[in-house]
C-alpha cells in the first residue's frame, strides 16, 4: 500500500510524463479497437454476403456457383491484412514505448543515482517505475470505453465503409458477373429482373450491421488493453535497462 501511494505521488509530480504516456497509450488503444471492429465487421459481412448469394443462386441457378469459394478466399486475404495491421500497430507501439522509457529514465537519472547510492538495485527500482505507469494507463481504459460508447454508431459506420473499400480491392467487381452454365434452365427474364431489383454490383456489397452490445465492446477493449499493457511492460523494461547500461556508464550501477 505504501509503494502504491508513493507511486501515485510520483505520477502526480511528473505530470508531463504521465499525461504524455496517457495520450500515447490511449491513441494506440483506440487504433487496436478500430482494427478489432474491422475484423468483427468482416466476419459479419462474410456471413451476410454468403446468405445474399445463396438467395441469388436460388433465383438464378445459372449464376456462378464458385462465388462462395471466391468470397472465402477474399475473406482469408482480408483477415490476414487486418492481422498484419494489428501487428504493425503493436510494433509501432513497442518502438514508441521504448523511446518513452529512454526519455523517462533520462529525466530521472539523478533519482536513479540516489536510489542506487542508498543500495537499491535496478531490479528493485524497475517495479516501482512500472507501478507509476499503472495510473495513466488504467485511466485510459474507461476513457476509451466511454468514447466507443458515445461514438459507437459513427465508429461502426466508418468501419463498414473502410471494410467495403478493402473488400472491393480484394474482390474485383468483374468476378461478380454471372456466367452461363450448361444444362441449367434459364428462368423467365421478366420474372428474374423483378426478383433482382434489390441487387446490383454496388448494392451487393452493402451490409447492414447492428450495433454491438456494450459487453462485447468492453470485452474487446479489455483484450486490446491487456495486449497493449504487455507491450508497454516489455518495451519499458528494455528501455530502462538499455539506458542504465549504456547511457549511465560514467557511474556504475548495481544490478
Amino acid at each position: 500500500m505504501t509503494n502504491l501511494r508513493q507511486s501515485f505521488k510520483a505520477a502526480r509530480y511528473h505530470k508531463r510524463m504521465t499525461i504524455s504516456l496517457f495520450i500515447v497509450f490511449s491513441l494506440f488503444l483506440l487504433l487496436l479497437s478500430y482494427i478489432s471492429q474491422l475484423i468483427d465487421t468482416q466476419k459479419f459481412t462474410l456471413s451476410y454476403l454468403l446468405g445474399k448469394w445463396d438467395q441469388l443462386k436460388h433465383i438464378l441457378p445459372q449464376f456462378d456457383t464458385e462465388l462462395n469459394n471466391r468470397l472465402g478466399n477474399s475473406n482469408d486475404l482480408i483477415m490476414a491484412f487486418y492481422e498484419h495491421l494489428r501487428l504493425l500497430i503493436l510494433v509501432c507501439s513497442f518502438i514508441a514505448f521504448f523511446f518513452i522509457s529512454l526519455y523517462f529514465t533520462h529525466s530521472r537519472k539523478e533519482e536513479i543515482y540516489s536510489l542506487n547510492y542508498i543500495g537499491i538495485k535496478r531490479r528493485e527500482m524497475l517495479p516501482r517505475l512500472l507501478l507509476e505507469l499503472f495510473f495513466p494507463i488504467i485511466l485510459s481504459l474507461p476513457v476509451i470505453f466511454c468514447i466507443l460508447l458515445v461514438f459507437h454508431s459513427h465508429f461502426l459506420n466508418e468501419s463498414i465503409q473502410t471494410n467495403q473499400k478493402v473488400m472491393r480491392h480484394y474482390f474485383e467487381s468483374e468476378q461478380m458477373v454471372p456466367k452461363k452454365r450448361e444444362n441449367v434452365p434459364v428462368t423467365n427474364t421478366n420474372e428474374s429482373e423483378k426478383k433482382l431489383l434489390p441487387y446490383n454490383q454496388t448494392s451487393i456489397l452493402d451490409v447492414n450491421i447492428t450495433n454491438n452490445s456494450n459487453s462485447h465492446v468492453f470485452t474487446t477493449l479489455l483484450t486490446n488493453f491487456i495486449l497493449l499493457c504487455s507491450d508497454l511492460i516489455v518495451a519499458y523494461t528494455a528501455g530502462f535497462y538499455c539506458y542504465t547500461t549504456f547511457g549511465l556508464r560514467r557511474r556504475k550501477l548495481v544490478v
